[in-house]
């Protein structure tokens, strides 16, 4: 019985092995009759497809030449930022007084992701990060509440210069370019040309406003020599007292006199230094007079720098140009505003003031259009050369028309979205570029099929283009199902690849509508003419009679393919077995060799060099110290740098948005613009490598505290590779445990550039007014506390009008007296009966050292360590992981503290989760169409076993190159699977066709193998050849794409292997489980597995 069983069992599996007599015509003879309706009405109306095109090609090129070039999207970043001025107070003041006082309130509001914080020596800055998941309508209530939730704050500082400023980040607000103004020239002079160069800028009408970095204002300085403001009897408030008097213009009503009404104003103003010496303080009974000369001098300067800029070892003034966002366009804004600087530079200037342009933003989107270009033009030959040899000159050349047709189709399709030409579009577009002539491909290569073997013009055209119509907006559909999921990524990368699905599905859409009524209309042009050529030459070609000389080339290859397929078929299980084997080993590979990098190191072009000074390291003696940093990097020989550009008082990456900026005194960093990667022979590794030796001399030299290489890497920003939060109460407790932290971290392989971001700030004198003692001084806290501020921050007496400004002046006392500690207790304080009174009579002082910011995260203080890493050595996720075991321990030995893995780490795993969501999505709704398309729940599997084996070419290919796994590998990826699966529908609709004819299994797989082979091989080349130009710079490099295009490239390579031999293969293993399960459990031959031959 069991032996019975067996035979049975061996039976229903064997295939059929009849001798295999080629049916590659043997497919339906009756396409869809809507297909067959909509290709007829194309092919009788050919006049209407050409005016189409035309069309197309017309409104295309006009709108490529008046569609907008910027460099991102217009995005809000859904941050909101709070700042407030609190001049003279320390970072724990900042803290207690408006930090705190500020985020009891914005606690309070719905909507809000998470919110940081910063106090630093007179600054408070708030950065919110609002739900990202929110509706945009909500999101507006949720920054109008935030705003009212400032306004409502009780308990700020009445002193505060002026209330909390609230405002959100968007995209539009960042520059395309940089201009530093500089030369070896006084600051007045750089002032007064940046100044016109400014108000010319602003008048470009790609321009909507031209920001000053670090702008010094004019100001008059009144200082106040205390021995002789001592000496006439008067305190530093009177002076300010008469000042803020003196100096006002005032209406005073009107006065109606018989000849009409006359205007009366009171005017005191004062407009020069003279001026203001010649203010009167005080005039006694004996008619004498102390005016502001006799205890003071006036200067007309500017106010003291808090930041300082320098370019190419030059000082500097940068005015940062904003491109308008509703008509601006970055390429011709970028050469008007160096030709408008240049220009006047050359005929107002005297050679001592220069400019440099950095951060220039055109540049990238020029070399993406360069690379767009260039790549299209290479495509466009290769798919040429490619149809040639395998399709005849005429069906090669409709083919390739269809590429441009669509191209400037979808750039008409653009302009009318409002979608512009920027970094993400050009992104989509290159991508898209090779399969945008995939469907035209494959329906000329089935036209021209049908005619070579024996069709006549019409019937080859309609028959050829209806028979893969269906199946071709399957791959359309199931291209798009892939890319979709894009759509609905949250956060702020999510708002940036919005636009990318976007153009690939209108790209994808306009090639359909092309390859399906453009093309197969002037294909039939073509073979109409080659027909008459053929009649004129006498050679009359029967229905089925096949054409001779047309496929000489091909034969041999497909004789080889069909005896190597039809091996595979016979030996299906164990190829399958080898298949899967080598699958679950790349995996294994991939998981244990290869590093996941979010947005890798390369293709670097801007590096900093960061340096910190001991504490109180005044702002002038910083600048000097980093002189010889600048020089360091000036050796760098031309073909590796363009500009330098200094930043001292300040350290951060992005000057719109970076919530870990550092400012200080004694802090500065070094930027250097580096030329393309593809124009040097070292890589910013390499170059900050060579400069390290000499920079640590420098830093022992210089007495730097610490100081480290950092990179600007391409994409959108992340944290540092490794970023550890420790987060709690007790600052002290905290700063311990992460010096520990960093000590640990240090002794792991690869990291470098290790650092505790809290440092010790400057020591701080705290003065502690005796109330009683004050009080019989008749003097009041409130008065002490304005007196000293004014005594060394100095106050703002009153105003200047000047030449359309308004300028301050600035009250304090004289230098030598400020930069004089003793000097504080002698301060001489004017009671209210007009006597002087000591600060030490009423005050005890105590010094202390104090901090340089505090930060704090949803309210909890925080303090950092970050580290940079080796990446041919390790990864942040290694780096991390080794870590996490450690952090635990501590956590649990210091209850109440917290330790958090962030940066680039916590980066990766959100976009990985996001990506992994997109991923399953996009099976999902793959699966659906196939499932539809094929009436079956289980061909959709066969078809997309493509995309997991699709990815063992992914993986050998970017170990090959020496390439990490990255985000843009995995967007590349996430297309490849819904590319991969097109050839694989058409050769299971073709595998079909033939079975429903009555065509064995094991033959109709061979077949329509066959059948398929070359507009198999076509797609794929074609494909291959729009991206592969990109992995290798041919037309021009972009690194930050390469992964995308060799993810794609090298995927759909192994793919299309896998789709030729594979497919057939798991298709008749599919047959072979319904054979079984029918004996099983005894069913008919009709089932979703198939009918058996």
């Amino acid at each position: 019985m069991a032996r019975c069983a067996c035979a049975r069992l061996c039976t229903a599996i064997r295939p059929n092995r009849r001798p295999i007599a080629h049916q590659s015509e043997a497919f339906s003879d009756h396409p869809g009759d809507t297909a067959m309706k909509l290709v007829r009405f194309a092919l009788k109306n050919s006049l209407l497809m050409n005016l189409l095109m035309l069309m197309f090609l017309v409104l295309g090129v006009m709108q490529t030449m008046s569609i907008r070039r910027e460099a991102f999207p217009h995005v809000d970043f859904d941050i909101v930022l709070v700042q407030t001025w609190y001049p003279g107070a320390s970072p724990r003041e900042v803290e207690q007084y408006v930090t705190d006082v500020l985020e009891e309130e914005i606690e309070t509001v719905d909507g809000i992701d998470e919110f940081n914080s910063v106090s630093i020596e007179g600054f408070s800055l708030i950065t919110i990060k609002l739900n990202p998941d929110r509706r945009e309508a909500d999101k507006d209530k949720t920054v109008t509440d935030i705003q009212r939730a400032v306004d409502r704050a009780r308990g700020l500082p009445d002193d505060l210069p002026d209330p909390p400023l609230v405002q959100t980040i968007e995209s539009e607000n960042f520059p395309a370019l940089d201009i530093a103004i500089n030369g070896d020239v006084p600051y007045g002079k750089l002032y007064e040309q940046a100044d016109i160069l400014k108000d010319r800028l602003e008048q470009l009408p790609d321009v909507s406003k031209v920001e000053w970095r670090a702008k010094r204002e004019r100001e008059y300085w009144v200082e106040i020599d205390p021995d002789r403001l001592e000496r006439w009897n008067l305190g530093l408030l009177q002076v300010i007292g008469a000042l803020a008097e003196r100096n006002i213009n005032l209406p005073g009503g009107a006065i109606r006199t018989p000849s009409g009404e006359v205007l009366v104003r009171t005017i005191g103003e004062t407009k020069t230094p003279a001026d203001l010496l010649n203010v009167v303080l005080r005039v006694n009974d004996a008619g004498q007079t102390v005016r502001l000369r006799d205890v003071g001098t006036v200067h007309a300067t500017f106010e003291e720098p808090s930041r300082i800029n320098r370019a190419n070892g030059h000082p500097a003034i940068v005015l940062s140009v904003v491109i308008d966002s509703e008509r601006g366009d970055i390429i011709r804004m970028v050469d008007q505003a160096k030709a408008l600087v240049d220009d006047y530079l050359e005929h107002n200037g005297d050679g001592e003031v220069r400019a440099a342009y950095v951060n220039d933003m055109s540049f990238f989107v020029r070399n993406r259009l360069g690379v767009l270009v260039n790549n299209g033009i290479a495509g466009i030959i290769l798919v040429a050369l490619c149809l040639v040899l395998f399709l005849s000159r005429g069906i090669a050349l409709v083919t390739v028309a269809g590429l441009p047709v669509a191209f400037l189709g979808t750039i008409v399709l653009m302009g009318w979205a409002g979608l512009t030409i920027n970094l993400l579009t050009m992104f989509a577009l290159i991508i898209v570029l090779g399969m945008i002539v995939d469907d035209a491909i494959i329906v000329g290569e089935n036209i021209w099929h049908h005619y070579e073997n024996g069709a006549d013009p019409e019937a080859a055209a309609e028959k050829g283009a209806a028979e893969v119509l269906a199946p071709v907006a399957s791959t359309i559909l199931t291209t798009i199902a892939a890319f979709s999921p894009m759509l609905f990524v949250s956060g702020i990368f999510g708002k940036f690849l919005f636009a990318m699905p976007v153009v690939v599905m209108l790209t994808l859409t306009m090639s359909w509508i092309e390859a399906m009524f453009i093309l197969p209309s002037h294909a039939l042009d073509v073979l109409k003419f080659m027909h008459w050529r053929e009649k004129r030459k006498g050679i009359e070609i029967k229905e089925g009679q096949k054409r001779e000389g047309r496929h000489r080339i091909l034969e041999p290859i497909l004789n080889l393919y069909e005896r190597v397929l039809s091996a595979v078929l016979r030996w299906r299980y164990l190829f399958t077995a080898a298949m899967v084997a080598l699958l679950m080993f790349s995996f294994w590979f991939a998981r244990n060799h290869m590093r996941v990098i979010l947005f890798p190191g390369s293709a670097v072009e801007v590096f900093f060099v960061r340096a910190t000074l001991p504490q109180g390291t005044p702002i002038e003696q910083t600048e000097q110290a980093f002189r010889p940093i600048e020089q360091l990097v000036a050796t760098l020989p031309p073909e590796e740098l363009k500009d330098v550009l200094t930043n001292i008082g300040i350290q951060q990456n992005d000057p719109n948005n970076d919530p870990f900026t550092k400012r200080g005194s004694h802090l500065g960093q070094v930027l250097a613009f580096l030329t393309p990667e593809n124009q040097r022979t070292r890589t910013a590794d390499e170059i900050i490598e060579s400069l390290r030796p000499r920079m640590e001399e420098i830093a022992r030299e210089q007495g730097y505290v610490s100081w480290s290489f950092d990179r600007m890497r391409p994409g959108p920003p992340v944290g540092k590779p490794v970023a550890i939060r420790v987060q709690g109460d007790d600052l002290d407790q905290l700063n311990r445990i992460a010096h520990d932290v960093l000590d640990h971290l240090n002794q792991i392989p690869g990291v470098m550039d290790a650092e505790v971001d809290f440092t010790p700030g400057k020591d701080e004198v705290r003065v502690f007014v005796d109330d009683r003692r004050a009080r019989q001084a008749l003097l009041s806290v409130d008065t002490v506390s304005k007196h000293i501020l004014a005594s060394f921050e100095g106050q703002i007496a009153s105003y200047v009008r000047a030449e359309g400004e308004r300028i301050p002046i600035r009250v304090r006392l004289n230098k030598d007296a400020r930069e004089n500690l003793d000097r504080l207790a002698d301060l001489q304080l004017l009671n209210q009966r007009g006597v002087l009174v000591p600060l030490r009579e009423v005050a005890r002082f105590e010094r202390a050292p104090g901090l340089l910011q505090i930060t704090r995260r949803n309210g909890i203080r925080v303090v950092s360590v970050t580290a940079n890493i080796d990446e041919r050595m390790t990864s942040s996720a290694e780096v991390n992981q080794t870590l996490l075991p450690y952090l635990k321990k501590v956590e649990a030995d210091n209850p109440g503290v917290f330790l958090v893995a962030g940066g680039e780490y916590e980066d990766t795993q959100e976009s990985l989760d996001s990506l992994a969501q997109s991923f399953v999505i996009a099976i999902g709704s793959i699966f659906l169409i196939l499932a539809t398309q094929f009436s079956s729940l289980t061909q959709p599997f066969v078809v997309m076993t493509a995309i997991p084996f699709g990815l063992i070419g992914v993986i050998w290919a970017f170990w090959l190159m020496g390439m990490p796994l990255s985000f843009m590998g995995m967007i590349g990826t996430i297309g490849l699977s819904g590319v991969v699966v097109n050839d694989a529908i058409v050769l299971v609709s073709f595998l079909n066709d033939l079975r429903r004819e009555g065509v064995g299994a094991f033959e109709a797989a061979v077949a329509a193998g066959r059948r398929r082979f070359r507009a198999v091989w076509l797609t794929t080349l074609t494909t291959v050849a729009g991206v592969l130009p990109l992995v290798y710079g041919i037309g021009g490099l972009d690194k930050f794409l390469q992964p995308a295009a060799a993810a794609l490239g090298y995927g759909l390579l192994f793919g299309t292997v896998l789709t030729l031999l594979f497919i057939p293969a798991l298709y008749l293993i599919r047959i072979d489980i319904g054979r079984v399960l029918r004996w099983i459990f005894r069913i008919g031959d009709k089932g979703d597995f198939g009918t058996a031959p």
